[in-house]
């Protein structure tokens, strides 16, 4: 099945899994034999490889919106499903620098009408710069993945997966080594990204460094530098 709805086009392969005389067929080990037909066919047919995460994400497969390309709604849309299923971060802090990333921010409304009190997210393309393009877009046009209750629970559980696992130390790990080894800013951005870390600076108009959020695309993790231990913080 050719899937064209989302700006990725992309194939799924559905098969059953009953032989002709009604018994099951032998799938042991079926995710490691169903990758070596995926990947045959892939190269066979000049496809671009499924691969993981992190690849899927070098080779494009999550683009920077563009408002220049239109349909500005679909293309964000995209984004913050793909990062709703695939990413842990624990305070909006940290969800806005990740979306960062893909030239969107999110702003978090409050007010009340009729004497109860709502919340809400509104999210806004921006160019390279961080400068909001284009009109704003309330979450409910998108779906429950993209507003504040689903947000919340994202936080939550990502607090304990984050614990649970230990991904912290992974990341952690890698920064020490790339700021041991960086002898300047740009050296430290671009020794991060090629172990599949981003790091998001945030600056005030003076250019200190009050802020420095790390997003480790290998475990899918968004952390606070600040959150893995003071020697990771703006000041260090």
């Amino acid at each position: 099945f050719k899937h064209e709805d989302i700006s990725r086009q992309h194939l799924h392969i559905v098969s059953i899994r009953v032989g002709k005389d009604g018994k099951r067929l032998n799938n042991d080990y079926i995710h490691r034999r169903s990758k070596r037909a995926t990947d045959a066919l892939e190269k066979q047919y000049n496809l671009h490889p499924s691969g993981s995460r992190r690849q899927r994400l070098e080779q494009g497969v999550l683009n920077k919106v563009d408002t220049s390309e239109g349909n500005v709604k679909r293309q964000v849309g995209n984004v913050l499903r793909y990062i709703s299923e695939n990413y842990r971060f624990q305070t909006l802090g940290e969800y806005r620098a990740l979306l960062s990333l893909y030239n969107i921010t999110v702003d978090e409304t409050r007010g009340d009408v009729a004497g109860r009190e709502y919340r809400g997210f509104v999210y806004s393309a921006t160019d390279d710069k961080g400068n909001k393009v284009g009109n704003p877009l309330k979450a409910s046009r998108f779906g429950k993945y993209a507003g504040c209750d689903a947000f919340d629970k994202r936080c939550a559980t990502s607090k304990i997966d984050i614990q649970n696992k230990d991904l912290e130390r992974y990341t952690k790990g890698k920064v020490f080594v790339a700021m041991h080894m960086a002898r300047s800013r740009k050296e430290l951005v671009s020794i991060l990204k090629t172990k599949g870390i981003d790091v998001v600076l945030r600056e005030a108009d003076t250019g200190r460094i009050y802020g420095a959020t790390f997003i480790d695309h290998n475990t899918g993790c968004v952390l606070n530098g600040s959150r893995m231990g003071k020697e990771l913080s703006a000041n260090a």
